[in-house]
């Protein structure tokens, strides 16, 4: 008698990336390529006067409908507590970081930081 092959787990874990700068010519093009591949995907947006999602409006998923795999979360680089209970909370397989966070306190003295 044959064996019959392994089957794959039908429900296998979709695999999460999490983007910073999402809304970015960058982040909005790898958000499409990965949702192209099956990934579920978690964008870090800043809190702002000048929301500006047009580069990833035609992804965007109502978070209330079934299998929405597009989410979009407020988030502040400059805030790591918020930034680590989010990466706590989304478990990502991938972490890409196309946002960096720039405050200038005087003319003499800019800071860019760029870590998460």
């Amino acid at each position: 008698m044959e064996e019959e092959p392994i089957k794959e787990n039908l429900h296998q874990e979709r695999k999460r990336a999490l983007i910073t700068g999402i809304t970015g010519q960058d982040g909005s093009y790898l958000s499409e390529l990965l949702l192209k591949k099956g990934y579920e995907v978690y964008g870090i947006v800043r809190r702002s006067s000048s929301f500006n999602t047009g580069r990833v409006n035609h992804i965007f998923q109502d978070p209330h409908v079934e299998n929405n795999r597009f989410h979009l979360h407020y988030g502040d680089l400059s805030d790591g507590g918020s930034i680590n209970d989010l990466i706590r909370k989304i478990k990502p397989h991938e972490v890409y970081k196309f946002a960096c966070y720039k405050k200038t306190s005087n003319f003499s003295s800019e800071r860019i930081v760029t870590e998460l």
